[in-house]
């Protein structure tokens, strides 16, 4: 029984995830997505994902949203800051809340060719051919086209591109 108490406390923490939007912004909805989009997921809406982003073993969640009017449209993300309290950062705004494009999907722990890993153009200072993964990825992508992964640095989040 002593065991199970144990397991179960040290779960606790994993499972506190914040689920508090910014003020001002909502979910998207699938009549913001091109039906081509929505089609190819399966009417999956591709706005939430879920994973330790900032490598503390605690949940973290982002969320791709638009603003109340749906003019506006953000990627944002909710990491933990210790002690059950969590910091909401913005990584991406457009001005295109309409006919999304874009989705977002989880990217595991490991290694990943970067777009000038795969040729896509030559690398350049600070660049790497191959990304490796401590904690999980936040994958953002245009449907059909490019893609990139905002990953944490230990103090922020960086932008590096898998595809164009």
């Amino acid at each position: 029984m002593k065991s199970i108490l144990l397991i179960i406390f040290a779960l606790i923490p994993s499972l506190c995830v914040s689920s508090e939007l910014p003020s001002g912004w909502g979910l998207t909805t699938s009549d913001q997505y091109e039906k081509e989009l929505l089609s190819w997921l399966k009417g999956k809406i591709p706005n939430t994902v879920t994973g330790d982003f900032n490598g503390d073993h605690i949940t973290d969640t982002a969320w791709l949203l638009s603003n109340k009017r749906k003019t506006k449209l953000g990627l944002f993300v909710s990491i933990s800051t210790g002690k059950n309290t969590f910091k909401i950062i913005k990584l991406f705004e457009d001005s295109n809340a309409g006919n999304i494009y874009l989705g977002i999907s989880h990217l595991k722990p490991g290694k990943h060719k970067t777009a000038c890993g795969k040729g896509y153009w030559k690398c350049t200072e600070g660049e790497k051919p191959i990304l490796e993964l401590t904690t999980s990825g936040i994958e953002f992508y245009k449907f059909e086209s490019a893609s990139s992964v905002y990953v944490w640095n230990k103090t922020k989040f960086e932008r590096v591109w898998l595809s164009d």
